[in-house]
């Protein structure tokens, strides 16, 4: 817009708009070309002569003083760029006299007559405006074309001085009254040396001043340090004829570091120095150490001082910022640290040269280009990082200073000791919480609503007045490695530490000042309930350790796990072990009826008023702690506690429990006897076991599996796990265990013991927060799978009857502790898992390999080592050390700029590798690596075209074509952790030792397989020759059943020396029911007694003495083998599976597979169909016919189903 002005004559308006020059348009605009003119007051580095270091003052200077002064001394030092000849800077500067020379040697503005002006170089670049080639890319301090003309113009007098060695000649010329007077150039011949000198007397009138103050002249002599140390020796900077002695630009940046250096109790500061080189001759010095308060940089860009930074300084700062937050955040996993912290602890100190630099204004004191624009890139070396880590006293401030803030936060949610609360409705408060008897007061902590309904009904035994009741929802806030912003922000902790009047930071030696003067715990009685326990405690003793000396604050309810009855016995179990003890000695519970109550929700209103009233039978209290309690509850909770907890786990034994029939409970009993219960559990359930390769979840879903044989969608197959098999967890991650089991791409399963019957998932990616691939996989609800066909010939059925059985919550049969294998699965499929102090990883092998690895021990051979493998995987897989190997995918170049890709490495997936490729597409900082690339794979191979300059090939190739397209990862040995045959977990060196520990065990099973074979195989012989004997005898008349008492049938069998025929499986309980008696009708002789009658014949007993002849010979087969010829037979028969599996079944030669192919496309061509009509009875099947035709395919409810549609519908 432009503003309009009413002119009453046409003399206002002259006195408007006037045509001006350029030189009285800089000199009256100054703030557009040198910056303000007027004294401003800033905080400035200046140079005390006194002190002889750099001081931060508070200085009141003329911006556009400092501006013409810098810019001489700019252009000087860019000199060295234009020959690096030169090594001398001479500054003096004349307080006195209002006079400052600069001086430099080396080779200057050519002395040339330039015909087309009519004037000489030297005047047309310092006499006249603007005259820089645009196009041309500089290292240097001047680029704009005005530079030192304004220090021109603003001179009174501005004298040039150049010399040439090349011509000899000496140029001389003189400029005054602000560059309006132009003296003839005076040239002389007889000059031997190269150099050029700017001499000026600055109009201090324009800028206001009438001398040269001390301020400027410490911030000019400050300027002239700077060059010193940006050029770092490679010249010499002289001040008023004195040699600065700094000799690199580490020595600079100790000038601003001088007073703790020479401070001993504050230590000498630590500087961390790197200087990075880079092809276009742009070379980095960077330089860091420890600030006291806030941020600070010293920075140069092509020797101008950027006292307000800019982009370059935060491109580096955020290299060391991100760098000290990883390692403060390692340091100290409880807090939150911000970047603002770390960035309050850095002082970055930088020299660059930047081509083209662009400032955000004529002082140039912040740049503004962007980093893609630098001309190079400064990133800090891995040696430079590694020395920024090892800085202990840094990161050990950013920690403290980042507690303390979150420590000021914490405060704020602290309140006083109230009687009433509001705005908590899940709160049932005590009566006289908060007031004089609060001491006398309990707050129930329960889990859930319904653990509250239960503690509600028992609340009419007791009352409201000293018992309050708060439900905890979901899990309970694990505060131990949470930052204090997430436990600010966390409902349900401060909602406790409200109700409870807690404060943060507060001693409490008694409960005096709190609104209950007791915490009780009520969880369920199972792992997750003694979890949730183990939160509740950390919480306490992580905020408020002298609470818990305070005996009988913390308290836990208790309530039956098991109740068994018989009337009038009610007789209640606190825990496994004592019910286990009790059944030892009752006759295995016969007559009792069992009830588990695991979850408080099963318990009745009834069952809490019981508990209730016998309170202190059902409540137990904690001890005073102790100070190794404390120990104790951050060995087994603290994650930075890996290896002590490690010990600890190895010290876990079965059966130990908690005595809850003392009177107080110790905190270390607490740990050492239930909190350790919930970490083996966890480890047991993560971690893969030795024996049969699988983590319970597997189990449970191969039972099943086992048992129905059946194909069925995986929604399904998950429901009736959760069902049968008492699966706790959700339903969601049972899903992703099935499919896991059925996934059978390069990276997942050698051996997949489900069938994948649909889309389980290819190579393509990853699944969320896994690095395992499949995520393509279909719903749940729409792929299917049933039991592989190899799954009976690795878990053999004969082993069945040998597994211990375990039981759920409700005493139903479930899966075994572990099934055994003919192969140690885990070999073959890998494992993973992450436990409590324990993690695993075991890479795949090949299951030929395992196999003659097996055989070898047989045969009582040496093993050999093997490799890892994966089945489809195309690469290589090469031993780098003796448990470490290198994994490569395959890459090919070829043409001179091209590449193809044909395999990427072990769990490398598909679209992840895309993404790389595209990053390499769009590099906007520089020329993108590649041109474009063509995929040409499938979901099971890898096939991509890559198209680059022969620039890049060379590149490429020279590091490596492997490395540069990320076609290289590693496998790692050393971490293959397990757990063996008692549950404990074990850490293996090599494969090889492993297959030795189950080896072991698998025999040991051979030869009870064996035993109970041979069992079996007695035991038949046995009722056969009964069954011949008692026909015979029924035949004869010898025994008579007919018109006669059960018993006394039984009695004459048992006196005739007849057997029963008793199971003699072993049952999960690991007993017989071989003892059985008689008397209490079992069916023992129901073999016999429940024969047809038409059994009666000679045939019958001729057929059962045939059947006696082949079992009898079976028997000396099997006494003729050796547990060893039955496994090597197994492993004959799996090995034959396996490579059916891989290679298909046989179908014949090529040209019979050719024939068998074309004569089964003529029959699918042959319109051989037959119309299957659907089972309707009413009138509407007539009546579809009418509309019917052999041209119809479908239509309505009538389908056309040919031989190939009917063989795969």
């Amino acid at each position: 817009m432009y503003r309009v002005i009413s002119c009453s004559s046409s003399k206002v308006v002259i006195d408007i708009y006037q045509r001006k020059t350029q030189i009285e348009h800089i000199l009256h605009r100054p703030d557009t070309y040198i910056g303000s003119v007027n004294a401003t007051e800033r905080n400035l580095w200046v140079y005390s002569t006194v002190d002889q270091c750099m001081a931060l003052k508070k200085t009141k200077i003329v911006p556009g003083f400092y501006k013409i002064f810098d810019e001489i001394l700019v252009n000087a030092t860019g000199n060295k760029v234009r020959d690096p000849s030169m090594n001398t800077l001479k500054v003096n500067i004349n307080k006195e006299k209002n006079i400052i020379s600069v001086f430099n040697n080396g080779m200057g503005v050519p002395i040339e007559f330039q015909s087309k002006e009519g004037i000489y170089t030297p005047e047309l670049i310092f006499g006249h405006l603007p005259n820089r080639n645009d196009f041309e890319k500089k290292n240097t301090g001047y680029y704009d074309g005005y530079g030192a003309k304004l220090c021109n113009i603003y001179s009174l007098q501005f004298i040039v001085e150049i010399g040439s060695k090349e011509n000899g000649q000496h140029y001389k010329q003189v400029f005054s009254n602000n560059m309006s007077t132009v003296g003839k150039p005076f040239i002389t011949t007889g000059n031997k040396t190269d150099y050029t000198k700017i001499t000026f007397q600055p109009d201090l009138a324009k800028f206001g001043m009438y001398e040269i103050d001390d301020v400027h002249q410490s911030l000019f002599i400050k300027r002239v340090y700077d060059i010193a140390g940006c050029f770092g020796g490679d010249v010499q900077v002289y001040l008023n004829e004195h040699l600065i002695s700094i000799k690199s630009f580490e020595d600079y940046v100790k000038l601003y570091l001088k007073d703790k250096i020479h401070n001993k109790e504050l230590g000498k500061p630590v500087i961390i120095y790197e200087r990075i080189k880079s092809e276009r001759r742009n070379c980095w010095e960077v330089c860091f150490t420890q600030s006291e308060s806030q941020f600070q940089q010293v920075s140069f860009v092509n020797s101008i001082s950027t006292s307000k930074g800019g982009t370059h300084v935060q491109y580096v700062a955020d290299q060391i910022i991100n760098k000290l937050l990883d390692c403060a955040k390692a340091r100290c996993t409880s807090t939150l640290i911000k970047k603002r912290q770390v960035k309050n602890q850095c002082w970055i100190f930088i020299n660059c040269s930047i081509e083209n630099p662009t400032f955000d204004s004529p002082t140039k004191e912040c740049l503004t280009l962007r980093p893609s624009k630098f001309g190079s890139k400064p990133i800090l070396s891995n040696g430079f990082m590694t020395k920024l880590a090892s800085l202990a006293p840094v990161v050990e401030s950013i920690t403290n200073l980042a507690s303390i803030s979150e420590g000021k936060m914490l405060k704020k949610s602290d309140n006083q000791k109230k009687s009433r609360l509001s705005r908590l409705n899940n709160l049932d408060d005590a009566n006289f919480a908060g007031t004089e008897r609060a001491k006398d007061c309990t707050l129930i902590l329960t889990k859930g609503d319904s653990a509250k309904a239960l503690a509600m009904s028992g609340l009419e035994i007791v009352g409201r007045d000293y018992f309050g009741i708060f439900p905890l929802s979901g899990k309970v806030f694990d505060v131990r490695g949470a930052s204090r912003k997430q436990i600010y922000e966390n409902i349900e902790i401060n909602n406790v530490k409200r109700i409870l009047g807690l404060r943060y930071g507060k001693k409490y030696h008694t409960t005096q000042s709190l609104r209950y003067g007791h915490l009780m715990i009520m969880t369920d009685q199972n792992h997750n309930g003694s979890h949730s326990k183990d939160l509740i405690v950390k919480f306490i003793d992580h905020f408020w350790p002298t609470l818990l000396k305070n005996p009988g604050f913390l308290r836990e309810f208790i309530t039956p796990i098991i109740r068994v009855k018989k009337d009038p016995l009610d007789i209640s179990f606190f825990t496994i072990p004592e019910y286990e003890a009790w059944k030892k000695c009752n006759n295995n519970g016969i007559g009792w009826s069992v009830e588990y109550h695991k979850g408080l929700g099963a318990n009745t209103a009834s069952d809490a008023k019981l508990y209730f009233a016998a309170l202190k039978y059902y409540q137990e209290n904690a001890s005073q702690a102790k100070p190794t309690d404390h120990f104790l509850i951050d060995l087994a909770l603290d994650g930075a506690k890996g290896d002590g907890r490690k010990v600890w786990l190895r010290k876990f034994e079965f059966g130990i429990c908690m005595n809850y029939n003392a009177s107080r409970v110790e905190v270390s009993d607490f740990i050492a006897k239930e909190l350790i219960f919930v970490s083996m559990n966890d480890n047991i359930h993560s971690v893969p076991s030795l024996i049969d390769g699988l983590k319970p979840g597997h189990r449970k879903v191969l039972f099943n599996c086992f048992q129905k044989k059946l194909k069925t969608r995986i929604k399904q197959l998950a429901d009736y796990v959760r069902e049968h098999c008492s699966y706790r967890h959700g339903k969601q991650s049972l899903c992703a265990i099935i499919i896991g089991l059925a996934q059978n791409f390069m990276g997942s399963n050698n051996i997949n013991l489900l069938e994948p019957i649909g889309q389980f998932g290819t190579r393509a990616q990853a699944r969320s927060l896994s690095i395992e691939g499949g995520k393509d996989a279909a719903h749940v609800r729409h792929i299917h799978t049933s039991l592989a066909d190899i799954a009976p010939f690795i878990f053999h059925p004969a082993d069945e009857p040998l597994l211990a059985y375990l039981k759920s919550d409700d005493g139903q049969i479930i899966e075994p502790q572990w099934y055994i294998p003919i192969v140690p699965l885990l070999l073959i499929n890998g494992g993973e898992g992450v436990g409590t102090g324990w993690s695993s990883t075991i890479p795949n092998y090949n299951p030929l390999d395992v196999i003659e690895n097996l055989k070898r021990k047989m045969n009582g051979r040496e093993t050999f080592k093997m490799t890892p493998w994966y089945r489809g995987f195309k690469g290589t897989i090469i031993p780098i050390s003796h448990d470490k190997y290198k994994v490569a995918g395959i890459i090919k170049k070829t043409s001179p700029t091209s590449v193809e890709i044909n395999e990427l490495p072990v769990r490398s997936w598909t679209q992840p590798f895309k993404d790389y490729l595209e990053s390499l597409l769009s590099d906007e900082d520089k020329e993108p690596f590649i041109k474009s690339y063509k995929e040409c794979h499938t979901h099971t191979s890898i096939q991509f075209k890559i198209e680059l300059s022969e620039e890049k090939m060379k590149e490429a190739e020279s590091e490596g074509l492997e490395n540069k397209f990320k076609l290289v990862n590693y496998i790692s040995t050393s971490n293959m952790v397990c757990c063996d045959k008692n549950l404990r977990i074990r850490k293996y060196h090599s494969p090889e030792e492993m297959l030795g520990e189950f080896y072991e065990v698998r025999l040991e099973y051979y030869v009870k397989r064996k035993e109970w074979l041979l069992r079996q195989l007695v035991r038949k012989k046995e009722n056969l020759e009964n069954k011949a004997h008692f026909l015979r005898e029924m035949i004869d008349g010898t025994i008579v059943l007919h018109n006669r008492k059960k018993r006394d049938i039984l009695t004459e069998l048992e006196q005739k020396g007849y057997k029963t025929d008793v199971d003699t499986k072993v049952y999960p309980s690991g007993e017989d029911t071989k003892g059985v008696s008689l008397c209490d009708e079992i069916t023992g002789y129901n073999y016999l007694l429940d024969m047809p009658i038409s059994s009666f014949t000679q045939e019958k007993i001729d057929q059962c003495l045939e059947e006696i002849a082949i079992n009898r010979q079976e028997i000396r087969l099997l006494e003729g083998k050796s547990p060893t010829d039955l496994w090597d037979t197994d492993l004959e028969n799996l090995k034959y599976e396996w490579q059916k599996s891989v290679n298909g079944p046989y179908k014949g030669t090529e040209t019979e597979v050719k024939a068998q192919n074309s004569t089964q496309l003529r029959k699918l061509r042959k319109p051989q169909s037959k119309r299957i009509l659907p089972q309707d009875s009413s009138s509407k099947a007539s009546d579809m016919l009418k509309y019917s035709s052999d041209n119809v395919t479908s239509r309505g409810r009538v389908i056309i189903v040919t031989p190939w549609s009917a063989q795969y519908s």
